[in-house]
C-alpha cells in the first residue's frame, strides 16, 4: 500500500467523514391555478372586443387548456396583406391578448403568452416567438 500511497500523494491518514452541511431547499412555485368561471367570463368579454375591433379581420380568439391562445384570421385579408402587415397585425392582436388575459387575472403583466394565428380552415399562419418579441409569419 506504501507504493500507491507515494504514487498518488496520499501519505496522509483518512480522516473522519464531515457532517453534511444544511442545503437550503427552494420552494416550488405551484402550479399555474386553474382560471374561474367569473376570469373566464371577463375573457370572453374582453375578447369579444378584440373580435369587434378588428373590423372583420378577426374571427375568433380562444384560450386553449395548454395556455396558448388561438387567434382566427380571415384568409381573405391575411392573403393579400404585405409580411411587414402580418407582423404588425400579430403584434397588436398579441399585446391586446396579453392585456385582456391580464386584466381577467389570469396571467401577470409580465409573463409570456404564446399566441398563434390561424386561418378558418385550421392552417397555421403564423405565431409568436419563444423569446423576444417577434413574430414569425408561416405564410
Amino acid at each position: 500500500m506504501g507504493a500507491i500511497s507515494s504514487l498518488f500523494g496520499l501519505n496522509e491518514t483518512a480522516k473522519p467523514a464531515e457532517t453534511p452541511k444544511n442545503v437550503e431547499v427552494k420552494e416550488e412555485k405551484p402550479a399555474k391555478k386553474e382560471p374561474t368561471k367569473d376570469e373566464l367570463a371577463i375573457l370572453d368579454d374582453l375578447f369579444s372586443r378584440i373580435v369587434n375591433d378588428s373590423e372583420g379581420v378577426v374571427e375568433k380568439v380562444m384560450l386553449r387548456e395548454s395556455g396558448a391562445v388561438h387567434v382566427i384570421v380571415k384568409e381573405s385579408v391575411w392573403g393579400i396583406s404585405s409580411e411587414s402587415e402580418k407582423k404588425s397585425f400579430m403584434a397588436g392582436v398579441h399585446q391586446r391578448v396579453k392585456m385582456a388575459l391580464s386584466g381577467a387575472n389570469i396571467i401577470k403583466p409580465d409573463d409570456n403568452v404564446l399566441t398563434k394565428f390561424y386561418n378558418t380552415t385550421g392552417d397555421l399562419l403564423g405565431n409568436k416567438t419563444l423569446y423576444g418579441d417577434n413574430f414569425k409569419v408561416k405564410r
